[in-house]
């Protein structure tokens, strides 16, 4: 199931659906209803017609496409502008480990996002001493200089944000990476 945080790419994910149900009944019903003339006797049927069921199928589809491609992009826009969504300590992302586990983070942060944050750093002039995968998908706490910063990562390009952002990914790192 698509999860949207915008409202606007919720109700275009809504509208996708409602269009794929209304094209696939109102396919079915049109096509059973089509009217054929047979000329020979000046007489009128209904009969089934595959071809206007599939045309309706078909523009249907499209349609809800169009509207499932807006409902994406306005929600990586949504993200790319506001960040993704804080993810607090739930059972589907526990901050904490469970007991007797090794605090290793769910999420590894992949060599090729190590790299990029490393790029992007040195590109600001910036030495990283340390990238520390954290529980919260997508966010490694980059170590420059003592302090520490979050930082988005499987994007394009890494995204610096604020630790006020993230104030459990602080008393995390302290607890457990110390």
């Amino acid at each position: 199931m698509l999860v949207r945080r915008n409202q606007v790419a919720k109700l275009l994910l809504y509208f996708c659906y409602v269009i794929l149900g209304v094209a696939f009944i109102g396919g079915l019903i049109l096509g059973f209803y089509s009217i054929t003339f047979d000329a020979e006797y000046y007489d009128m049927y209904y009969s089934f017609s595959f071809s206007v069921t599939w045309d309706y199928w078909v523009k249907g589809a499209l349609l809800a496409g169009l509207f499932l491609f807006f409902s994406e992009l306005i929600e990586q826009m949504h993200i790319r502008n506001f960040g993704s969504e804080q993810i607090k300590n739930t059972p589907e992302n526990p901050l904490t480990p469970e007991p007797g586990t090794k605090n290793e983070s769910r999420f590894p942060i992949s060599e090729q996002d190590r790299q990029s944050v490393y790029e992007f750093y040195a590109e600001k002039g910036e030495e990283v001493e340390d990238i520390v995968s954290t529980p919260v998908k997508d966010v490694c706490l980059v170590k420059i200089g003592g302090e520490l910063r979050p930082v988005e990562v499987g994007d394009f390009k890494p995204i610096e944000r604020s630790i006020k952002e993230y104030p459990e990914l602080r008393q995390w790192y302290d607890q457990h990476q110390k």
